[in-house]
């Protein structure tokens, strides 16, 4: 059940950025919907690790207070992140200074914002190049949220399993109910979702 919860939060944000994809028609080859599941899979595993080497050179007790403080703050952020991000929308419109450039930090950021940017050409296509792109910025949250749940332990090769085939689900599903949606509904506020799940798992780690 953990596993499956720490996987659905961070899993969230590409159906969202998915489904936006499909309202605006943008299509996403097979090809960029596995590199953006293997990048989030990835980043996941690697924080997972990470926090595994860490909490053998702390005790039990303080991982487990240390993975609730993590994700407690990571849920709580998420919970607000639509304002944030309409907020920076806003100051990044006014100060015209979100332009694209594949090293720079400037697009990441855009993206981050708006995840449809990634499709920088504006071809109506998710290249393999745009979709490694997309896959970082969606992956962001994934870092945080697994180096929190991997200081108590977790099965490495089940979440690798769930993360990989949940991220393909969320990636097509999201954007086949875009599609589907049409021009009328521009987004899906689901942040908050992830966020709430998150902090879920932050008291089952606590209480667990």
């Amino acid at each position: 059940m953990v596993s499956a919860l720490l996987v659905l939060a961070v899993v969230l944000d590409g159906f969202t950025a998915c489904f936006a994809y499909g309202v605006n028609r943008i299509k996403i080859p097979l090809l960029s919907a596995a590199l953006i599941s293997l990048m989030g899979t990835g980043m996941l595993m690697l924080s997972l690790g990470a926090a595994d080497w860490i909490g053998s050179y702390i005790s039990f007790r303080a991982c487990k207070v240390v993975s609730f403080s993590v994700l407690f703050l990571v849920g709580f952020c998420n919970l607000f992140q639509n304002s944030v991000k309409a907020v920076l929308q806003k100051a990044a419109d006014n100060s015209k200074k979100m332009s694209f450039r594949w090293s720079g930090i400037s697009f990441m950021l855009s993206i981050c914002l708006d995840e449809t940017k990634a499709d920088a050409d504006c071809s109506k296509v998710l290249s393999a190049k745009e979709a490694l792109a997309l896959g970082t910025a969606l992956s962001i949250d994934s870092l945080a949220t697994g180096f929190g749940s991997g200081l108590v332990g977790q099965n490495y090769l089940m979440i690798a399993i769930l993360a990989l085939s949940m991220h393909m689900v969320a990636i097509f599903l999201g954007h086949f109910l875009g599609e589907k949606a049409g021009a009328n509904v521009k987004t899906l506020q689901l942040d908050w979702l992830g966020g709430a799940i998150i902090i879920v798992l932050a008291f089952l780690r606590l209480l667990g």
